[in-house]
Formats: structure tokens, sequence, C-alpha cells
């Protein structure tokens, strides 16, 4: 009885103790805000919005009173410079290949989903815009801190009364969005 005893505690010493082990030496979570972007995409027939919070990080070059976030007036007088660097960031092209026409501006009224009360992070509005109706639509995201491999931007895309999650990484930038009379599909590329 009393070796049965022994090994019953021994037992449970050596639960804790692998237990104790277990938590102090867990790897540490990937995740962190800094390297994070979040995207609302809206795509309708011939206007795509996307709604965007994002490191400030990456637009330092009009973050003029350097607070790490941008205001709508720094917005206004970087308008230019923002729309060249992030229609080359964030490319959103047709069937066709044609590139919508970027317009950037300030996003005031966040939803509540993606306010933040952090001093990294500005958002904005971009609305890409094309002549004639677009049915099928590529998404190239670029916009992510250099060398930084962890980096993600979770996006939701609404379409035609219907949403998808995607999640863009380092390594999976592009999404298409093929939009038919009969059905909706997104496919991602490598």
């Amino acid at each position: 009885m009393k070796t049965l005893l022994r090994k019953y505690w021994l037992s449970v010493i050596l639960f804790f103790a692998s237990l104790l082990l277990a938590i102090g030496f867990s790897t540490p979570t990937l995740a962190h805000w800094a390297d994070l972007s979040v995207a609302e995409i809206m795509v309708s027939e011939k206007q795509t919005t996307i709604n965007l919070t994002f490191p400030t990080d990456l637009v330092t070059f009009s973050d003029d009173n350097q607070d790490g976030q941008l205001s709508p007036q720094e917005t206004a007088n970087h308008k230019i410079e923002l729309e060249q660097f992030l229609g080359k960031k964030v490319r959103l092209t047709d069937n066709n290949g044609q590139k919508g026409k970027l317009t950037v501006a300030p996003l005031l009224n966040l939803p509540a989903n993606i306010q933040n009360n952090t001093n990294s992070h500005s958002n904005l509005q971009l609305t890409y815009t094309w002549l004639q109706p677009v049915v099928g639509l590529k998404i190239n995201y670029d916009l992510f801190l250099p060398n930084v491999p962890d980096a993600r931007c979770l996006a939701t895309v609404i379409q035609g009364g219907k949403t998808q999650n995607l999640v863009f990484t380092p390594k999976q930038r592009e999404f298409s969005l093929i939009n038919t009379s009969s059905w909706q599909q997104i496919r991602s590329f490598v």
C-alpha cells in the first residue's frame, strides 16, 4: 500500500512539474498589433472601397507631427504621395488587367470593430473606380513592414450581399474575386 501511495504522489508531482515547464517554456505568440493591418473591402459594380487600418510606420513621410497617426489634415496635405505609394502597394485590377483609379481619403467614422487607441496605426479610405462594370477583381496587397515575415492583413470582403474573410501575408499577397450573375467565388494565388 505504501508503494502504491508513493507512486501516486510521484505521478502528481511529475504532472505539476511538467505543467509548470510547459507554461514556462511555451513559445510566444507571433501576432503583434504593430505588424497587423485590417481591411474592410466593399465591392460593387464599378467601385471598390477599402477601409484600411495599417501601421503608420509605412507612411512616415506623411506623418508631419510624428505622432504615429495620420490626421485628416496630414492626409489632405500628402494626398498625391499617399495615392502614389498606396497605388503601388494595394493594387486592384479588373478581369482585363485594368487598374482602378485610386483616391485616398481619411476614414473619419470608424466602425467599432476597427477603432484603435494606439498611436501606431492610421485609418484611410481607399476608393478604386472603373469606367465599366467589373466582372472579376484581383487584389494584390503588399503593404507590409519590411523584414517582418509574420505581418498580416486581416480583410473582410463584402460583395453582392456575401461576406468572405481573407488573410494577406508577405507570402500570400494575391486574391482573385470572380463575380458573375449566377455565382461568386474567391481564389487565392501564391
